[in-house]
């Protein structure tokens, strides 16, 4: 069963080619929202060689919902990026604020049915 809770700001993004080219894909994930900041993870396992792993983080949950559906399994520099939420990044503030979002929208839907 799908919960709120499996969403998040931070998307982890792998399977990009280790060429430079962070700033290029940071500029293509703001064209679905503006990135508050990211980082490469020098630490996570990648599952090809000559490839890396970045944490990004939207402002909005919303923002990294589209980026997600949007770049999952898109083609950078010769490779598919694989894209997933990684809400385990968040902050008890993140995680409240994601709740608080969660309810206004049920409230208004229910509203509207109701």
């Amino acid at each position: 069963a799908y919960t709120c809770a499996q969403e998040s700001k931070y998307l982890l993004v792998a399977n990009i080619p280790d060429v430079g080219i962070h700033l290029e894909l940071i500029k293509l994930f703001g064209i679905y929202g503006n990135v508050s900041e990211y980082k490469m993870l020098d630490e996570y396992p990648t599952s090809e060689e000559f490839c890396e792993t970045m944490l990004v983080k939207f402002e909005t949950i919303q923002n990294a919902r589209t980026a997600k559906i949007k770049m999952d399994n898109y083609n950078f520099y010769g490779k598919h990026l694989h894209v997933c939420y990684v809400p385990e990044y968040e902050s008890v503030e993140d995680l409240r604020e994601k709740l608080a979002e969660r309810r206004f929208i049920v409230s208004l839907k229910c509203n509207k049915y109701g």
